[in-house]
């Protein structure tokens, strides 16, 4: 494994230079390379690469016709500087998670770039950790990266976050939500109120959270004792690049105006399906909650209060995601030790007006 950033002796000496510029006034100057040479016992590379991180963190400037650094003005100094990674696609969950990450490292004087990619086969992580300190990689898509790109990660000095996603054979910390606990508590949730034909939805492409989340169900079924699970499986997943909630919408129409199983109530395993499952049933003429009690994965972003009924739904908050990344990168970038973790956030429910006891 190569040497980390946070190991290597331009990032010590820019960290202890760091601390002293909290005790000096802007526009102070800084001691010359010769004199932090001598002082540190380090090459003029070093202190040039420790001087050139600072200047990218904002703590230090050259002053215009001046040849000597300077302390900088204090709104424009950042700790450290993340690379947030992330796909060109819009959702409504990735925007929830990056807005509140951004705004937890803001408070802690983080500088943040972003890097976006059309897919995973064009994204160089050479640009994108170029005037970085760490990585957050928000979401690689399912399809497997390319061997160099995999080679890039585990090569990386400096610390990677994933937050979706991360390659199995990849060196480098996860954190995402224990996608079974969805389904468990969804389920749980609709047994307690007296249903036990509980359908679960999917609408998302084939993936591994959706998968999770119908074995959750499943799990929690069994253990109340129901069986035939395979005829409460609604599958309206679409293919990659579809309208989920278009999609979901159209498929379970086609199946409730088809012989199907009777049932009261849905577990939907993504908020999209759960959208085109309100469309449908109103369509059919079944209400939420009088006929089909409703249960949905939800969303990162708060939509789920907005629409009627509100819906009940099981999520972990965008906030919660964004503590515990900003945790696991200042580790990554504060600890002697080169260590790796992966942290499952557990969901929680939040019932609210689309379920009711039988």
């Amino acid at each position: 494994m190569p040497v980390q950033l946070n190991q290597t002796k331009h990032f010590q000496i820019s960290k202890t230079l760091a601390e002293r510029i909290k005790y000096m006034l802007p526009g102070e100057p800084l001691p010359t390379v010769a004199e932090l040479k001598a002082e540190f016992e380090a090459s003029q590379v070093t202190i040039s690469a420790a001087l050139e991180r600072l200047r990218r963190q904002g703590l230090v400037e050259i002053p215009e016709g001046r040849g000597r650094l300077v302390v900088a003005q204090a709104s424009a100094r950042t700790l450290f500087t993340v690379s947030f990674i992330r796909p060109l696609w819009f959702t409504p969950d990735y925007e929830a998670v990056f807005n509140a990450i951004y705004k937890a490292g803001h408070d802690r004087h983080w500088g943040f770039t972003v890097y976006t990619f059309a897919d995973v086969g064009s994204l160089s992580m050479d640009r994108a950790l170029a005037d970085a300190d760490a990585a957050i990689i928000l979401g690689l898509g399912y399809a497997s990266p390319p061997a160099h790109l995999i080679k890039s990660f585990n090569n990386s000095r400096k610390p990677i976050i994933f937050l979706r996603d991360k390659p199995e054979n990849v060196q480098a910390s996860l954190l995402w939500v224990d996608d079974r606990e969805f389904g468990r508590l969804a389920t749980h949730h609709l047994l307690e109120l007296g249903h036990r034909r509980i359908l679960c939805m999917l609408s998302e492409p084939q993936n591994p959270s959706s998968s999770l989340r119908m074995f959750g169900w499943r799990d929690a079924l069994q253990k109340a004792g129901a069986r035939d699970f395979d005829k409460l499986v609604v599958d309206c997943s679409v293919q990659h690049g579809e309208d989920a909630m278009e999609g979901s919408y159209q498929r379970l129409k086609m199946w409730l105006k088809a012989p199907h199983p009777k049932f009261t109530a849905i577990f939907c395993a993504s908020w999209t399906g759960a959208l085109g499952a309100m469309r449908a049933f109103r369509e059919c003429g079944l209400a939420i909650p009088g006929d089909v009690s409703l249960v949905t994965s939800g969303s990162e972003a708060t939509f789920s209060d907005f629409i009627n009924p509100p819906l009940t739904t099981v999520r972990v908050t965008a906030n919660e995601h964004a503590q515990e990344t900003i945790r696991l990168v200042h580790q990554a970038l504060n600890s002697e030790k080169s260590k790796t973790e992966k942290v499952l956030l557990q969901p929680t429910l939040h019932e609210r007006e689309s379920t009711r006891a039988i």
